[in-house]
Protein backbone atom coordinates (compact mmCIF):
# COMPACT_ATOMS: atom_id res chain seq x y z
CA UNK A 1 0.00 0.00 0.00
CA UNK A 2 2.71 2.56 0.69
CA UNK A 3 4.69 2.01 -2.55
CA UNK A 4 1.04 2.49 -4.12
CA UNK A 5 1.08 5.84 -2.29
CA UNK A 6 4.88 6.17 -3.24
CA UNK A 7 4.16 5.71 -7.58
CA UNK A 8 0.91 7.90 -7.04
CA UNK A 9 3.40 10.30 -5.57
CA UNK A 10 5.22 10.05 -8.67
CA UNK A 11 2.30 10.53 -10.68
CA UNK A 12 1.49 13.64 -9.24
CA UNK A 13 4.45 14.97 -9.68
CA UNK A 14 4.69 14.53 -13.08
CA UNK A 15 1.40 16.07 -13.55
CA UNK A 16 2.73 18.94 -12.09
CA UNK A 17 5.86 18.82 -14.27
CA UNK A 18 3.29 18.94 -17.34
CA UNK A 19 1.29 21.90 -16.31
CA UNK A 20 4.23 24.41 -14.97
CA UNK A 21 5.47 23.75 -18.82
CA UNK A 22 2.36 23.75 -21.01
CA UNK A 23 -0.68 25.72 -19.04
CA UNK A 24 -0.34 29.03 -21.40
CA UNK A 25 2.95 28.01 -23.21
CA UNK A 26 1.38 29.88 -26.06
CA UNK A 27 1.09 33.29 -23.98
CA UNK A 28 3.23 33.06 -21.09
CA UNK A 29 6.02 34.50 -21.64
CA UNK A 30 3.68 36.98 -23.68
CA UNK A 31 5.35 37.36 -26.91
CA UNK A 32 8.06 35.38 -29.01
CA UNK A 33 11.79 36.50 -28.52
CA UNK A 34 14.01 36.66 -32.11
CA UNK A 35 15.21 33.33 -32.10
CA UNK A 36 11.90 31.92 -31.51
CA UNK A 37 10.74 33.31 -34.59
CA UNK A 38 13.73 32.61 -36.42
CA UNK A 39 13.39 28.95 -35.95
CA UNK A 40 9.84 29.13 -36.71
CA UNK A 41 9.96 30.38 -39.78
CA UNK A 42 13.36 28.95 -40.99
CA UNK A 43 11.18 25.71 -39.45
CA UNK A 44 8.27 26.55 -41.92
CA UNK A 45 10.81 27.46 -44.76
CA UNK A 46 12.55 23.53 -44.64
CA UNK A 47 8.65 22.31 -44.47
CA UNK A 48 7.48 24.08 -47.06
CA UNK A 49 10.69 23.88 -49.63
CA UNK A 50 13.89 21.88 -48.34
CA UNK A 51 15.28 24.80 -47.62
CA UNK A 52 15.92 27.43 -44.82
CA UNK A 53 15.26 31.21 -45.37
CA UNK A 54 18.14 31.59 -47.33
CA UNK A 55 17.96 29.14 -50.21
CA UNK A 56 20.13 26.43 -48.15
CA UNK A 57 19.34 23.17 -48.99
CA UNK A 58 19.00 20.91 -45.35
CA UNK A 59 22.03 23.00 -44.12
CA UNK A 60 24.11 21.57 -41.20
CA UNK A 61 24.24 24.84 -39.20
CA UNK A 62 21.41 27.83 -39.91
CA UNK A 63 22.93 31.60 -40.92
CA UNK A 64 20.11 33.00 -39.39
CA UNK A 65 21.05 36.54 -38.90
CA UNK A 66 24.75 36.34 -39.05
CA UNK A 67 25.33 34.05 -35.84
CA UNK A 68 24.94 30.27 -37.33
CA UNK A 69 22.68 28.46 -35.06
CA UNK A 70 22.97 25.13 -34.29
CA UNK A 71 20.83 22.80 -36.39
CA UNK A 72 19.00 20.17 -34.04
CA UNK A 73 15.83 22.29 -32.41
CA UNK A 74 15.19 23.61 -35.87
CA UNK A 75 14.90 20.94 -37.48
CA UNK A 76 12.68 18.83 -34.26
CA UNK A 77 10.31 22.21 -34.93
CA UNK A 78 9.62 21.18 -38.51
CA UNK A 79 7.49 18.31 -37.45
CA UNK A 80 5.95 20.27 -34.16
CA UNK A 81 4.91 23.36 -37.01
CA UNK A 82 3.29 20.15 -39.31
CA UNK A 83 1.15 19.06 -36.47
CA UNK A 84 0.12 22.25 -34.98
CA UNK A 85 0.77 25.20 -37.72
CA UNK A 86 3.01 28.20 -37.58
CA UNK A 87 2.30 29.42 -34.17
CA UNK A 88 3.89 30.42 -30.71
CA UNK A 89 2.70 26.65 -29.07
CA UNK A 90 4.32 24.98 -32.38
CA UNK A 91 7.52 26.62 -31.63
CA UNK A 92 7.76 26.12 -27.90
CA UNK A 93 6.46 22.94 -28.11
CA UNK A 94 9.72 21.13 -28.50
CA UNK A 95 11.37 22.52 -26.16
CA UNK A 96 8.40 21.79 -23.63
CA UNK A 97 8.42 18.27 -24.48
CA UNK A 98 11.98 17.57 -24.38
CA UNK A 99 12.36 19.17 -20.89
CA UNK A 100 9.13 16.53 -19.64
CA UNK A 101 11.74 13.40 -21.10
CA UNK A 102 14.81 15.24 -19.19
CA UNK A 103 12.82 14.49 -15.89
CA UNK A 104 12.23 11.37 -16.99
CA UNK A 105 15.97 10.36 -17.67
CA UNK A 106 16.68 12.13 -14.24
CA UNK A 107 14.68 10.04 -12.75
CA UNK A 108 16.54 6.63 -14.16
CA UNK A 109 20.01 8.49 -13.45
CA UNK A 110 18.77 8.73 -9.93
CA UNK A 111 17.55 5.54 -9.47
CA UNK A 112 19.82 2.87 -11.65
CA UNK A 113 22.97 4.41 -11.18
CA UNK A 114 23.68 7.89 -9.10
CA UNK A 115 21.66 6.65 -6.02
CA UNK A 116 20.77 2.69 -6.27
CA UNK A 117 20.78 3.01 -2.56
CA UNK A 118 18.72 5.43 -1.82
CA UNK A 119 15.03 4.66 -1.04
CA UNK A 120 12.34 5.49 -2.92
CA UNK A 121 11.55 8.64 -1.64
CA UNK A 122 14.61 10.31 -2.01
CA UNK A 123 14.23 9.55 -5.98
CA UNK A 124 10.42 11.20 -6.06
CA UNK A 125 12.20 13.97 -3.99
CA UNK A 126 14.96 14.52 -6.62
CA UNK A 127 11.77 14.46 -9.74
CA UNK A 128 10.05 17.17 -7.65
CA UNK A 129 13.02 19.42 -7.59
CA UNK A 130 13.31 19.03 -11.30
CA UNK A 131 9.56 19.23 -12.11
CA UNK A 132 9.25 22.27 -10.04
CA UNK A 133 12.61 24.15 -10.80
CA UNK A 134 12.06 27.75 -11.80
CA UNK A 135 15.56 27.61 -13.94
CA UNK A 136 14.50 24.74 -15.87
CA UNK A 137 10.95 25.78 -16.06
CA UNK A 138 11.53 29.82 -17.44
CA UNK A 139 13.64 28.31 -20.54
CA UNK A 140 11.15 24.86 -20.92
CA UNK A 141 9.08 27.79 -21.92
CA UNK A 142 10.52 29.14 -24.84
CA UNK A 143 12.29 27.87 -27.44
CA UNK A 144 15.85 27.27 -25.72
CA UNK A 145 18.09 24.79 -27.53
CA UNK A 146 20.28 24.54 -23.78
CA UNK A 147 17.02 22.55 -22.82
CA UNK A 148 17.10 19.88 -25.58
CA UNK A 149 21.01 19.69 -25.32
CA UNK A 150 20.69 18.75 -21.75
CA UNK A 151 17.90 15.89 -22.85
CA UNK A 152 20.66 14.51 -24.75
CA UNK A 153 23.47 15.06 -22.44
CA UNK A 154 21.81 13.07 -19.44
CA UNK A 155 20.55 10.50 -22.17
CA UNK A 156 24.16 10.28 -22.51
CA UNK A 157 25.54 9.69 -19.51
CA UNK A 158 22.62 6.65 -18.47
CA UNK A 159 23.82 5.09 -21.46
CA UNK A 160 27.61 5.70 -20.67
CA UNK A 161 26.68 4.32 -17.21
CA UNK A 162 24.83 1.61 -18.99
CA UNK A 163 27.77 0.33 -20.95
CA UNK A 164 30.40 0.77 -18.07
CA UNK A 165 28.34 -1.58 -16.13
CA UNK A 166 26.77 -4.51 -19.13
CA UNK A 167 29.86 -4.11 -21.44
CA UNK A 168 27.33 -4.15 -24.94
CA UNK A 169 28.80 -2.40 -27.45
CA UNK A 170 25.60 -0.65 -28.63
CA UNK A 171 25.41 0.79 -25.68
CA UNK A 172 29.09 2.85 -26.22
CA UNK A 173 27.66 3.26 -29.70
CA UNK A 174 23.97 5.16 -28.58
CA UNK A 175 25.96 7.10 -25.64
CA UNK A 176 28.75 8.95 -27.78
CA UNK A 177 25.50 9.67 -30.64
CA UNK A 178 23.53 11.07 -27.78
CA UNK A 179 27.02 12.80 -26.78
CA UNK A 180 27.60 14.56 -29.78
CA UNK A 181 23.78 15.44 -30.49
CA UNK A 182 24.19 17.62 -27.65
CA UNK A 183 26.90 19.42 -29.05
CA UNK A 184 25.18 20.09 -31.89
CA UNK A 185 22.35 21.44 -30.46
CA UNK A 186 23.72 24.35 -27.92
CA UNK A 187 27.40 25.55 -27.43
CA UNK A 188 28.01 25.16 -24.17
CA UNK A 189 27.94 21.66 -24.83
CA UNK A 190 31.26 21.64 -26.72
CA UNK A 191 32.71 21.86 -23.73
CA UNK A 192 31.09 20.22 -20.90
CA UNK A 193 30.27 17.31 -23.08
CA UNK A 194 33.39 15.78 -24.12
CA UNK A 195 34.38 16.84 -20.19
CA UNK A 196 31.67 15.29 -18.20
CA UNK A 197 32.39 11.85 -20.62
CA UNK A 198 36.25 11.73 -19.52
CA UNK A 199 35.29 12.59 -16.42
CA UNK A 200 33.12 9.41 -15.96
CA UNK A 201 36.10 7.49 -18.24
CA UNK A 202 38.61 8.43 -15.81
CA UNK A 203 36.12 7.35 -12.96
CA UNK A 204 35.54 4.15 -14.50
CA UNK A 205 39.24 3.35 -16.03
CA UNK A 206 40.20 0.27 -13.92
CA UNK A 207 36.69 -1.23 -14.90
CA UNK A 208 36.92 0.05 -18.66
CA UNK A 209 40.67 -0.98 -19.10
CA UNK A 210 40.15 -4.93 -18.02
CA UNK A 211 36.99 -4.72 -19.86
CA UNK A 212 39.19 -3.93 -23.17
CA UNK A 213 41.61 -6.06 -22.82
CA UNK A 214 39.48 -8.99 -23.06
CA UNK A 215 38.05 -7.53 -25.92
CA UNK A 216 41.11 -7.94 -27.96
CA UNK A 217 41.24 -11.59 -27.06
CA UNK A 218 37.49 -11.76 -28.92
CA UNK A 219 37.36 -11.27 -32.68
CA UNK A 220 33.30 -10.53 -32.68
CA UNK A 221 33.45 -8.01 -30.09
CA UNK A 222 36.79 -6.81 -31.23
CA UNK A 223 34.82 -5.91 -34.87
CA UNK A 224 32.21 -4.05 -33.14
CA UNK A 225 34.22 -1.70 -30.95
CA UNK A 226 36.05 -1.38 -34.14
CA UNK A 227 32.89 -0.10 -35.87
CA UNK A 228 32.13 1.97 -32.59
CA UNK A 229 35.49 3.52 -33.07
CA UNK A 230 34.69 4.42 -36.78
CA UNK A 231 31.50 6.14 -35.45
CA UNK A 232 33.20 8.30 -33.53
CA UNK A 233 36.10 9.22 -35.22
CA UNK A 234 33.18 10.36 -38.15
CA UNK A 235 31.14 12.42 -36.12
CA UNK A 236 34.06 14.12 -34.18
CA UNK A 237 35.65 14.98 -38.08
CA UNK A 238 31.78 16.09 -38.77
CA UNK A 239 32.02 18.27 -35.19
CA UNK A 240 35.44 19.71 -36.34
CA UNK A 241 34.43 20.91 -39.96
CA UNK A 242 31.08 21.59 -39.23
CA UNK A 243 31.19 23.37 -35.72
CA UNK A 244 34.98 23.94 -34.87
CA UNK A 245 35.83 25.58 -37.62
CA UNK A 246 34.22 27.97 -39.90
CA UNK A 247 30.71 29.96 -39.89
CA UNK A 248 29.58 27.24 -37.35
CA UNK A 249 32.02 28.58 -34.86
CA UNK A 250 30.91 32.15 -35.32
CA UNK A 251 28.41 32.31 -32.49
CA UNK A 252 31.17 30.82 -30.03
CA UNK A 253 33.78 33.12 -31.58
CA UNK A 254 31.29 36.39 -31.09
CA UNK A 255 30.61 35.64 -27.03
CA UNK A 256 33.99 33.99 -26.29
CA UNK A 257 34.96 35.93 -23.09
CA UNK A 258 37.97 37.84 -24.49
CA UNK A 259 35.15 40.03 -26.99
CA UNK A 260 33.25 40.91 -22.87
CA UNK A 261 33.17 44.98 -22.65
CA UNK A 262 34.95 44.87 -18.94
CA UNK A 263 37.51 42.92 -19.89
CA UNK A 264 38.17 44.71 -22.72
CA UNK A 265 37.43 48.23 -21.97
CA UNK A 266 37.82 48.10 -18.20
CA UNK A 267 40.95 46.08 -18.08
CA UNK A 268 42.74 45.65 -21.50
CA UNK A 269 42.11 49.23 -22.56
CA UNK A 270 44.11 50.74 -19.36
CA UNK A 271 46.79 48.29 -19.26
CA UNK A 272 47.56 49.52 -22.57
CA UNK A 273 46.92 53.04 -22.06
CA UNK A 274 49.98 52.98 -18.41
CA UNK A 275 51.46 50.39 -20.79
CA UNK A 276 51.24 47.33 -18.93
CA UNK A 277 50.18 45.26 -22.52
CA UNK A 278 52.72 42.51 -21.59
CA UNK A 279 50.92 41.76 -18.49
CA UNK A 280 47.60 41.28 -20.59
CA UNK A 281 47.98 37.81 -21.12
CA UNK A 282 48.83 37.26 -17.14
CA UNK A 283 45.15 38.90 -16.18
CA UNK A 284 43.55 36.90 -18.10
CA UNK A 285 43.06 33.61 -16.32
CA UNK A 286 42.50 35.85 -13.34
CA UNK A 287 39.41 37.83 -15.10
CA UNK A 288 38.09 34.54 -15.78
CA UNK A 289 38.19 32.81 -12.50
CA UNK A 290 36.81 35.80 -11.09
CA UNK A 291 34.15 34.89 -13.51
CA UNK A 292 33.90 31.02 -12.84
CA UNK A 293 33.62 32.25 -8.90
CA UNK A 294 30.63 34.38 -9.68
CA UNK A 295 28.60 31.70 -10.22
CA UNK A 296 29.14 30.02 -6.52
CA UNK A 297 27.91 33.82 -5.33
CA UNK A 298 24.74 33.40 -2.89
CA UNK A 299 23.18 35.95 -5.22
CA UNK A 300 22.95 33.87 -8.33
CA UNK A 301 21.21 31.54 -6.16
CA UNK A 302 18.99 33.23 -4.16
CA UNK A 303 18.62 37.02 -5.50
CA UNK A 304 19.07 37.67 -9.28
CA UNK A 305 19.98 34.36 -11.46
CA UNK A 306 17.07 34.03 -12.95
CA UNK A 307 17.05 37.91 -14.37
CA UNK A 308 13.42 38.26 -14.10
CA UNK A 309 13.73 41.98 -12.63
CA UNK A 310 15.34 44.99 -14.38
CA UNK A 311 19.21 45.27 -12.88
CA UNK A 312 19.71 46.45 -9.81
CA UNK A 313 16.32 45.28 -8.23
CA UNK A 314 15.63 41.96 -6.24
CA UNK A 315 14.73 39.49 -8.07
CA UNK A 316 14.38 35.68 -8.16
CA UNK A 317 17.67 33.25 -8.03
CA UNK A 318 18.15 30.32 -9.69
CA UNK A 319 17.24 27.88 -6.95
CA UNK A 320 15.58 29.59 -4.65
CA UNK A 321 16.40 29.42 -0.57
CA UNK A 322 14.89 26.19 0.17
CA UNK A 323 16.85 24.65 -2.48
CA UNK A 324 20.18 26.82 -1.65
CA UNK A 325 20.26 25.85 2.07
CA UNK A 326 19.53 21.64 0.92
CA UNK A 327 22.18 22.21 -1.90
CA UNK A 328 24.74 23.84 1.15
CA UNK A 329 24.06 21.22 3.25
CA UNK A 330 24.15 18.34 0.99
CA UNK A 331 27.80 19.82 -0.63
CA UNK A 332 28.70 19.31 2.49
CA UNK A 333 27.90 16.39 3.43
CA UNK A 334 29.06 14.94 0.06
CA UNK A 335 32.84 16.73 1.09
CA UNK A 336 32.72 15.66 4.74
CA UNK A 337 30.21 12.93 5.52
CA UNK A 338 30.05 10.56 2.43
CA UNK A 339 30.05 7.55 4.42
CA UNK A 340 26.89 8.11 5.89
CA UNK A 341 25.05 8.83 2.59
CA UNK A 342 26.23 5.46 1.21
CA UNK A 343 27.81 7.31 -2.04
CA UNK A 344 30.31 5.63 -3.22
CA UNK A 345 33.82 7.11 -4.29
CA UNK A 346 33.05 7.40 -8.36
CA UNK A 347 29.58 8.78 -7.75
CA UNK A 348 30.87 11.62 -5.62
CA UNK A 349 33.56 12.30 -8.22
CA UNK A 350 31.39 12.36 -10.88
CA UNK A 351 28.65 14.56 -8.84
CA UNK A 352 31.39 16.93 -7.60
CA UNK A 353 32.71 17.26 -11.25
CA UNK A 354 29.70 17.83 -12.63
CA UNK A 355 29.03 20.71 -10.57
CA UNK A 356 32.08 22.28 -11.00
CA UNK A 357 32.66 21.42 -15.12
CA UNK A 358 28.80 22.86 -15.47
CA UNK A 359 29.64 26.09 -14.84
CA UNK A 360 32.92 26.45 -17.46
CA UNK A 361 30.84 27.06 -20.47
CA UNK A 362 28.94 29.69 -18.45
CA UNK A 363 32.24 31.23 -17.67
CA UNK A 364 34.33 31.31 -20.58
CA UNK A 365 31.04 33.53 -22.30
CA UNK A 366 31.06 37.19 -22.37
CA UNK A 367 28.14 37.91 -19.77
CA UNK A 368 28.46 37.85 -16.06
CA UNK A 369 25.86 34.98 -14.64
CA UNK A 370 24.24 33.97 -17.54
CA UNK A 371 21.80 30.97 -16.65
CA UNK A 372 21.06 29.80 -19.98
CA UNK A 373 24.67 28.68 -20.35
CA UNK A 374 24.97 27.44 -17.08
CA UNK A 375 21.88 25.01 -17.13
CA UNK A 376 24.18 22.18 -17.42
CA UNK A 377 25.00 22.34 -13.51
CA UNK A 378 21.51 22.33 -12.96
CA UNK A 379 21.11 18.15 -12.07
CA UNK A 380 24.23 18.13 -10.03
CA UNK A 381 22.70 20.88 -7.70
CA UNK A 382 19.93 18.79 -7.71
CA UNK A 383 21.11 16.03 -6.70
CA UNK A 384 23.43 17.36 -4.34
CA UNK A 385 20.51 19.43 -2.72
CA UNK A 386 18.40 15.70 -2.26
CA UNK A 387 21.77 14.39 -0.67
CA UNK A 388 21.33 17.51 1.64
CA UNK A 389 17.73 16.41 2.88
CA UNK A 390 18.83 12.68 3.57
CA UNK A 391 22.07 14.35 5.38
CA UNK A 392 19.30 15.89 7.76
CA UNK A 393 16.90 12.82 8.00
CA UNK A 394 19.84 10.92 9.04
CA UNK A 395 21.41 13.43 11.51
CA UNK A 396 18.28 14.72 12.98
CA UNK A 397 16.94 11.54 15.18
CA UNK A 398 14.67 13.68 17.68
CA UNK A 399 11.06 13.53 16.30
CA UNK A 400 10.67 17.38 17.29
CA UNK A 401 13.55 18.31 15.14
CA UNK A 402 12.41 16.26 12.21
CA UNK A 403 8.78 18.19 11.99
CA UNK A 404 10.56 21.64 12.83
CA UNK A 405 13.26 21.42 9.88
CA UNK A 406 9.85 20.06 7.51
CA UNK A 407 8.05 22.91 8.46
CA UNK A 408 10.81 25.56 7.76
CA UNK A 409 11.46 23.84 4.17
CA UNK A 410 8.01 23.98 3.39
CA UNK A 411 7.67 27.09 4.52
CA UNK A 412 10.73 27.85 2.09
CA UNK A 413 9.40 26.24 -0.74
CA UNK A 414 5.99 28.28 -0.44
CA UNK A 415 7.47 31.34 -0.69
CA UNK A 416 10.11 31.18 -3.18
CA UNK A 417 7.59 29.83 -5.75
CA UNK A 418 5.20 32.75 -4.78
CA UNK A 419 8.08 35.19 -5.24
CA UNK A 420 9.24 33.24 -8.78
CA UNK A 421 5.72 33.52 -9.82
CA UNK A 422 5.64 37.13 -9.05
CA UNK A 423 8.23 38.11 -10.70
CA UNK A 424 8.26 35.79 -13.88
CA UNK A 425 4.11 36.34 -14.06
CA UNK A 426 4.31 40.20 -13.07
CA UNK A 427 7.60 42.25 -13.20
CA UNK A 428 9.37 40.03 -15.76
CA UNK A 429 6.70 40.66 -19.10
CA UNK A 430 6.40 44.49 -17.78
CA UNK A 431 10.12 45.35 -16.76
CA UNK A 432 11.75 43.54 -19.68
CA UNK A 433 9.63 43.55 -22.43
CA UNK A 434 12.14 45.45 -24.37
CA UNK A 435 14.53 42.49 -23.99
CA UNK A 436 11.96 40.00 -25.63
CA UNK A 437 11.37 42.10 -28.47
CA UNK A 438 7.90 43.17 -27.62
CA UNK A 439 5.79 44.80 -30.01
CA UNK A 440 6.68 43.42 -33.46
CA UNK A 441 4.03 40.73 -33.39
CA UNK A 442 0.98 43.91 -32.18
CA UNK A 443 2.63 46.34 -34.93
CA UNK A 444 1.94 43.29 -37.74
CA UNK A 445 -1.38 42.90 -36.83
CA UNK A 446 -2.19 46.44 -37.05
CA UNK A 447 -0.34 46.75 -40.73
CA UNK A 448 -1.41 43.42 -42.14
CA UNK A 449 -4.85 44.80 -43.20
CA UNK A 450 -4.06 47.91 -44.45
CA UNK A 451 -0.58 47.21 -45.74
CA UNK A 452 -1.89 47.04 -49.17
CA UNK A 453 -2.98 50.92 -49.11
CA UNK A 454 0.45 52.04 -49.20
CA UNK A 455 3.04 52.05 -51.86
CA UNK A 456 6.21 51.55 -49.25
CA UNK A 457 6.54 50.80 -45.85
CA UNK A 458 9.58 51.75 -44.07
CA UNK A 459 10.86 50.06 -40.84
CA UNK A 460 13.59 50.96 -38.17
CA UNK A 461 15.38 48.52 -36.79
CA UNK A 462 17.01 50.30 -34.45
CA UNK A 463 14.26 49.31 -31.16
CA UNK A 464 13.38 50.50 -27.91
CA UNK A 465 13.26 53.36 -25.62
CA UNK A 466 17.25 52.87 -25.03
CA UNK A 467 18.39 54.51 -28.15
CA UNK A 468 20.17 54.06 -31.34
CA UNK A 469 22.49 50.75 -30.14
CA UNK A 470 19.53 48.46 -29.71
CA UNK A 471 19.44 46.47 -33.06
CA UNK A 472 15.89 43.76 -33.38
CA UNK A 473 14.87 41.92 -36.68
CA UNK A 474 11.17 43.01 -37.57
CA UNK A 475 11.29 41.36 -40.81
CA UNK A 476 11.36 37.76 -39.09
CA UNK A 477 8.25 38.79 -36.80
CA UNK A 478 6.74 40.35 -39.90
CA UNK A 479 7.64 36.96 -41.99
CA UNK A 480 6.35 34.68 -39.15
CA UNK A 481 3.34 36.46 -38.38
CA UNK A 482 1.86 37.09 -42.22
CA UNK A 483 3.07 32.79 -42.66
CA UNK A 484 4.90 34.57 -45.40
CA UNK A 485 5.40 31.96 -48.19
CA UNK A 486 8.97 30.72 -48.50
CA UNK A 487 9.58 30.03 -51.61
CA UNK A 488 8.82 33.66 -52.51
CA UNK A 489 10.89 34.93 -49.91
CA UNK A 490 13.78 33.02 -51.00
CA UNK A 491 13.28 33.99 -54.76
CA UNK A 492 12.88 37.36 -54.25
CA UNK A 493 15.92 39.44 -56.24
CA UNK A 494 16.26 41.46 -53.37
CA UNK A 495 17.39 37.99 -51.21
CA UNK A 496 20.53 38.08 -53.61
CA UNK A 497 22.01 41.69 -52.43
CA UNK A 498 21.37 40.18 -48.33
CA UNK A 499 18.31 42.51 -48.13
CA UNK A 500 15.58 41.27 -46.12
CA UNK A 501 12.69 43.19 -47.10
CA UNK A 502 9.61 41.65 -49.01
CA UNK A 503 6.24 42.79 -50.81
CA UNK A 504 6.27 46.66 -49.56
CA UNK A 505 8.13 46.35 -46.13
CA UNK A 506 11.66 47.77 -45.97
CA UNK A 507 13.65 46.98 -43.24
CA UNK A 508 16.82 49.39 -42.05
CA UNK A 509 17.80 52.43 -40.58
CA UNK A 510 15.68 55.45 -41.28
CA UNK A 511 17.82 58.54 -41.97
CA UNK A 512 15.18 61.25 -41.75
CA UNK A 513 18.38 63.95 -43.08
CA UNK A 514 18.26 61.83 -46.34
CA UNK A 515 14.84 59.69 -46.38
CA UNK A 516 12.67 60.39 -49.35
CA UNK A 517 9.38 60.82 -47.50
CA UNK A 518 7.30 60.25 -50.68
CA UNK A 519 3.47 60.02 -50.46
CA UNK A 520 1.49 57.14 -49.63
CA UNK A 521 4.24 55.78 -47.11
CA UNK A 522 4.02 54.47 -43.91
CA UNK A 523 6.99 54.76 -41.24
CA UNK A 524 7.26 52.08 -38.06
CA UNK A 525 10.22 53.32 -35.54
CA UNK A 526 11.04 53.99 -32.07
CA UNK A 527 9.59 57.34 -30.59
CA UNK A 528 12.97 58.61 -30.18
CA UNK A 529 13.25 58.49 -33.50
CA UNK A 530 10.43 60.76 -34.46
CA UNK A 531 11.77 63.89 -32.43
CA UNK A 532 13.25 64.61 -36.22
CA UNK A 533 10.35 64.22 -38.42
CA UNK A 534 7.10 64.53 -36.83
CA UNK A 535 3.96 63.55 -39.00
CA UNK A 536 1.12 62.44 -38.37
CA UNK A 537 0.67 59.23 -35.57
CA UNK A 538 -1.51 56.89 -37.46
CA UNK A 539 -0.77 54.00 -34.22
CA UNK A 540 1.61 53.17 -31.26
CA UNK A 541 1.86 49.88 -30.03
CA UNK A 542 3.14 50.57 -25.87
CA UNK A 543 5.24 48.29 -23.73
CA UNK A 544 3.25 47.00 -21.24
CA UNK A 545 4.05 48.74 -18.51
CA UNK A 546 2.04 52.14 -21.03
CA UNK A 547 5.64 53.48 -21.89
CA UNK A 548 5.37 53.55 -26.13
CA UNK A 549 6.97 51.00 -27.67
CA UNK A 550 6.70 51.74 -31.57
CA UNK A 551 4.66 54.28 -33.86
CA UNK A 552 3.38 53.79 -36.99
CA UNK A 553 3.49 57.50 -39.12
CA UNK A 554 2.43 58.28 -42.51
CA UNK A 555 4.42 60.06 -44.73
CA UNK A 556 3.27 63.96 -46.36
CA UNK A 557 -0.20 63.39 -48.29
Amino acid sequence: MKLNRLYLLAAIIFVLAVLLRFLYIDTIPNNLTMDEVNNGYTAYSLLKTGHDEWGNFLPFSFRSVGDYKPPILIYLTVPSIALFGLNEFSVRFPVALASLFSLLFTLLLSKKFLFAKQPLWFHLFVLFLFATSPWHIIFSRSGYEAVVALLFFLINILLLLQFIKEKRPILLALAITFAFLSVFTYHSYKVFTPLMNLLVIFVYRQTLLEHFKHVFGTSRLHCSYLAVLGLLIFLSWFLITQYLTGPGATRASMVFISSDYEYKVALIDKLLKYDFHHYQYLFFPLFWFKRYLDYFSPNFYLYSGLELTQPGHIGSGVTGFAVFSLFVTGLYALLFNKGKLLIRQPIRTILLGWLFIGFLPASLANNIQQPLRALAALPAILFIAALGLLHLFQSLRNRFHLIVIAVFLTTLFVFDYVRFADHYLIHYPYDLAEGRHYGWKQIYQYLEPIKDNYHQIYVDQRYGHTGRTTYSVPYLYFLFYSQYDPLVFQQDPRRKQHDANFDQFIFGDIDWQSQDLGKNNLFVASPWSFTIYQGPILHTVYFPDGVPALHIIEGPK
